[in-house]
């Protein structure tokens, strides 16, 4: 026994002066190159973990963003179609000639609103900021003017206020401003809406 003990030990001294082999060495290298299998695939889970809510997250920002604009835009389209249609501007145009030739039978210009045309407006207003720049700042510029032309012409409609026949002409003019500027606000809107 005291022979085969001397062997082994023979063995091993020469077996440390040696150089590893290659499949030994080979063994470590499989072993590594499963480690770093292991972590890159933890890492691309990981990742897809983190990125796709984020990624599905900005979609259903995006499709939200469009349908909004889409449907802001589709009422502003509509009130600049229904008010060149019904000749609104010319209307003012015409009471405003009236009133300049002859002041002291100043009319006032009427129409009839019914129904709440800012419906869409009104309903997503609280949305608007997820618009882009320079849309949500526009729209409700545009539909603060739509607003105010809506009072003018529901204050001429009533007549409760007394006015002066200067003062009539002076609020003719300013509807008639006030009504070109807000449609060709209107314009730029939908402009800008199909560049975004």
């Amino acid at each position: 026994m005291a022979g085969q003990r001397s062997g082994i030990k023979s063995r091993r001294a020469q077996d440390a002066g040696k150089k590893p082999d290659f499949m030994a060495f080979m063994a470590v290298i499989s072993e590594m190159d499963n480690f770093w299998s292991v972590i890159l695939g933890a890492s691309v889970a990981i990742c897809s973990g983190v990125a796709m809510p984020f990624l599905l997250e900005k979609n259903k920002r995006n499709a939200e963003r469009l349908s909004l604009t889409g449907a802001i835009v589709g009422e502003i389209q509509a009130l600049i179609e229904i008010s060149r249609h019904r000749k609104y501007i010319e209307g003012i145009r015409q009471e405003l000639t009236k009133a300049q030739t002859n002041p002291d039978k100043c009319g006032a210009f009427h129409f009839s609103v019914r129904r709440n045309p800012m419906r869409v407006y009104e309903s997503n207003l609280m949305r608007i900021g997820v618009l882009p720049d320079p849309l949500p700042k526009q729209i409700v510029s545009f539909y603060a003017g739509i607003s105010s032309i809506l009072e003018d012409v529901e204050d001429m409609r009533e007549g409760k206020i007394q006015r002066t026949p200067e003062d009539r002409i002076r609020v003719l003019n300013e509807l008639l401003q006030l009504m070109e500027a807000t449609l060709a606000l209107g314009e730029r809107i939908i402009a800008n809406a199909r560049r975004n």
